[in-house]
């Protein structure tokens, strides 16, 4: 399990201001993913024992579980001013089984499972307050998951 946190706040009083905040959280990368996986390769036999009256249960899993926090606070005070802040998380994984041709896999007396799987909580958050005779903003939070699951 992996798990982030980040967080990041900013308090600014004046006349006239100009206030951004950007958090950004990335947890693998396009050629650095998050992995878990399992390599059967050639010539490698995974054989499951049973009888009838007890049959045999072969699984073969894989599974990624991340968790992240992002959180942005943003407080503006002034008489003229402008204020975003902007949370992300971007998250990039990959659950694999990978059987190379000539591997054998068998269950002749019950069932072969293979499961790939990911599990991810990605939750991002934004906060802004902007007080003035004049003043506008905008707050964003957004998370992005990329989870490859493949057998």
């Amino acid at each position: 399990m992996i798990i982030s946190i980040r967080r990041g706040s900013i308090i600014y009083l004046s006349i006239f201001t100009f206030t951004c905040r950007h958090s950004k959280t990335n947890l693998g990368t396009n050629e650095d993913k998050i992995s878990a996986e399992v390599i059967i390769k050639e010539d490698v036999r995974i054989h499951a024992g049973g009888t009838i009256d007890r049959p045999a249960s072969l699984k073969i899993s894989t599974t990624n579980n991340l968790t992240a926090f992002d959180r942005v606070d943003v407080t503006a005070v002034s008489g003229f001013g402008v204020s975003t802040g902007h949370s992300e998380i971007k998250t990039q994984s990959e659950s694999l089984i990978d059987i190379h041709h000539g591997a054998l896999i068998e269950n002749r007396t019950g069932d072969v499972t293979l499961a790939t799987r990911t599990d991810t909580h990605a939750i991002t958050n934004a906060n802004l307050f902007a007080a003035g005779m004049v003043t506008g903003g905008g707050a964003e939070s957004k998370s992005d998951t990329n989870a490859s699951n493949t057998i």
